[in-house]
């Protein structure tokens, strides 16, 4: 429709008429706004009504624009439009604003307006879960920012492309493209949310590689640089993975004093799924503080939380820690229920072999041997054929340590040669 809305615009135009003017009789001027930006599709019964005023016929309307420096104007505006949706989190009517724009043909459009477009697809299939898409869009949106007037729409392609390359796990190749994006960002003297951002993502790889000392001094920089902007830019994520790098270190006290700052922060703003994160972290917090009623407390509130925003795999994941936190309670019948639903999920392999993990150890506490080592066997198949190595380790540890309690000394050895020794034990 946005073909449309062009060619009513150059109609009226000709005609030396007001939006106000076309309006009269028929529709309200914001009304004509609207259908010629692209955002409404009118009625066959207006379409009529504004033909007569502009002396032409309804098929008039749907012949291409004759001004196309002024369809290619309002393509651009379309781009930026949705730009400003994305950026604000409206993706649906950023997808909207893209459908209506009817570019048919981009090799009327420039660099920057590629790079832009590219980035705003990107977001979009990003939201999708779509992050190999994602990621490609994001790529060619860099490559078209190539040019040092765009610096700063090139650093921000670059911070989402790393984002990306974060959640597929490809670490290292995103500390790269972010050190790339740093150091572009310092030549250029640029600062602002653009800065802080990309702080954000320097902390989350540094997370993920496990250098919580480092990941804790640029999330605190993104906080500090939030604080003198008196800015709030993603500031419940900065407290949130704040908690969690105090918690990774063993620095309990203040960890739960970040989760409860970024609580406030989502209670606030009203971020449910937020929110829901942070009392199931909480719940991890409180278990291994041996609180095992506040843990609990804290995750039966997160399962309620993804309950009501039927968010399976989220809630999987707070059915496995609760299931934790039961057992180290010894409610074992409780761990057991969990567990069973969790064992009812479809797919989410990690968290079906912690359930059969927890199954074993409960039935390892009740003295039945063989239920255990059937329970572990089922989580050890899990963790070896997804690529668990760590957690499958602690299984054979574990597995390894019935046959010794039951004087099966043979296999026991068998068992505890297959661990290894570099790993930590993992807690239940």
């Amino acid at each position: 429709m946005g073909a449309v809305g062009q060619r009513i615009k150059e109609l009226r135009k000709a005609s030396n008429l007001t939006q106000q003017e076309l309006a009269e009789g028929v529709v309200t001027r914001s009304y004509i706004s609207q259908i010629e930006k692209g955002l409404i599709q009118p009625s066959y019964d207006t379409l009529e009504k504004l033909s007569k005023k502009l002396a032409c016929t309804v098929e008039d309307f749907f012949k291409e624009p004759e001004n196309k420096a002024l369809q290619v104007s309002e393509w651009k505006k379309f781009i930026r439009f949705s730009e400003q949706h994305v950026e604000s989190g409206h993706f649906e009517q950023a997808k909207k604003t893209l459908d209506n724009a009817n570019i048919d043909a981009p090799e009327e459009l420039n660099e920057y307006d590629h790079g832009l477009l590219a980035w705003v697809n990107g977001r979009l299939a990003e939201h999708r879960g779509e992050t190999l898409e994602a990621a490609e869009l994001y790529e060619k949106s860099i490559s078209h920012f190539e040019n040092n007037n765009y610096v700063r729409e090139r650093i921000r392609s670059m911070d989402s492309l790393a984002y990306i390359q974060l959640l597929q796990n490809h670490n290292d190749a995103a500390l790269k493209t972010l050190n790339d994006a740093y150091q572009t960002l310092i030549h250029h003297q640029i600062g602002g949310l653009t800065k802080v951002s990309l702080l954000i993502n320097f902390a989350m790889a540094h997370g993920k590689l496990g250098e919580s000392h480092s990941a804790i001094r640029f999330w605190q920089e993104a906080n500090d640089l939030n604080q003198s902007m008196r800015a709030f830019y993603r500031q419940g994520n900065i407290v949130m993975g704040l908690g969690n790098c105090y918690f990774q270190i063993g620095e309990l006290q203040e960890a739960e004093r970040y989760y409860h700052r970024a609580l406030a922060i989502h209670e606030a703003t009203e971020h449910l799924n937020n929110k829901a994160g942070v009392y199931t972290n909480l719940g991890k917090l409180y278990t291994a503080m041996r609180d095992y009623p506040k843990a609990i407390e804290s995750l039966l509130t997160a399962l309620h939380l993804y309950e009501s925003l039927n968010m399976e795999s989220k809630l999987v994941n707070a059915k496995s820690e609760i299931a934790q936190a039961f057992y180290a309670h010894e409610e074992y019948d409780q761990a057991s229920k969990y567990c069973y639903q969790i064992l009812s999920a479809k797919n989410e392999y990690k968290h079906k072999g912690t359930a059969y993990k927890i199954l074993g150890a409960v039935e390892v506490a009740r003295k039945n041997y063989d239920k255990a080592l059937e329970h572990y066997r089922e989580s050890l198949e899990l963790f070896t054929q997804h690529n668990f190595p760590a957690l499958a380790n602690d299984v054979l540890r574990l597995t390894a340590d019935v046959y010794f309690e039951t004087g099966d000394f043979k296999q026991a050895a068998e068992f505890y040669r297959q661990v290894k020794m570099d790993d930590k034990p993992k807690a239940l």
